[in-house]
């Protein structure tokens, strides 16, 4: 069978919360019909949407599951580029708005993005007196927590890449610094 979900480490924040009836705006970048699709999909499920429109096609993945032997294969596509006046603009939609409680920031950089724009959202969002959870990986990880995100949250990987060798046991997790 065939099923489309809206979806995305910071989509996926939204949906929970919205389904927990805690309110919530989900931010960020769409690009073409997919984009209006997903923004779709979520104002359908209650999902206030604040997003930016982009040029290009928001970008699709393919997950699929062999149901006979639970094993899935996962195809990512590239997403849109994002133009450094439109990467600015997500800041100023951080700066408007009112009385943020938390935001949470996830996912992958759009082409053409560098990753000093999640420091520089997580310090807006800071000076707004919202507490920042940060959710991303490698490089944009290492800049992003110069902003001082209030939690991060790295699965085993990304905190392994972050601390510069391989973790596995708790006690090795727990003293990483």
């Amino acid at each position: 069978r065939e099923e489309s979900y809206a979806g995305g480490k910071g989509i996926d924040v939204s949906k929970v919360l919205t389904a927990l009836g805690v309110e919530n705006r989900a931010l960020g970048f769409i690009a073409g019909f997919a984009g209006r699709q997903l923004e779709a999909q979520l104002i359908r499920d209650g999902t206030q949407c604040n997003f930016i429109p982009v040029s290009g096609e928001t970008r699709i993945n393919i997950v699929i599951h062999e149901m006979s032997t639970g094993r899935q294969i996962i195809l990512n596509s590239v997403g849109p580029e994002v133009k450094p006046f439109e990467l600015l603009e997500i800041a100023d939609v951080v700066k408007k708005l009112e009385e943020p409680e938390c935001i949470s920031i996830g996912g992958s950089l759009p082409l053409g993005a560098h990753p000093e724009i999640y420091r520089k959202i997580i310090e807006t969002a800071k000076l707004r007196g919202a507490r920042v959870v940060l959710d991303v990986d490698r490089e944009a990880l290492k800049i992003g927590i110069q902003g001082k995100p209030d939690v991060i949250k790295p699965n085993i990987h990304e905190l392994s890449s972050l601390v510069g060798r391989k973790l596995e046991k708790r006690g090795e997790i727990l003293e990483a610094d």
